[in-house]
């Protein structure tokens, strides 16, 4: 392939994510993975969030 373009393009899954935001929490939802997970709605929660 050295010097080739590949014509072979990857398939990419399209992933949404819901976010309920409360004042203690964030519930966080990844749709379709069915993975779901809560985080402190503070400063370390959204650290957490951004990993």
């Amino acid at each position: 392939m050295q010097g080739k373009v590949s014509s072979e393009r990857t398939a990419m899954a399209t992933v949404y994510v819901g976010i309920d935001v409360c004042k203690e929490w964030l519930d966080i939802h990844l749709h379709p993975l069915g993975r779901s997970f809560r985080v402190t709605n503070d400063t370390a929660g959204l650290r957490r969030l951004k990993r």
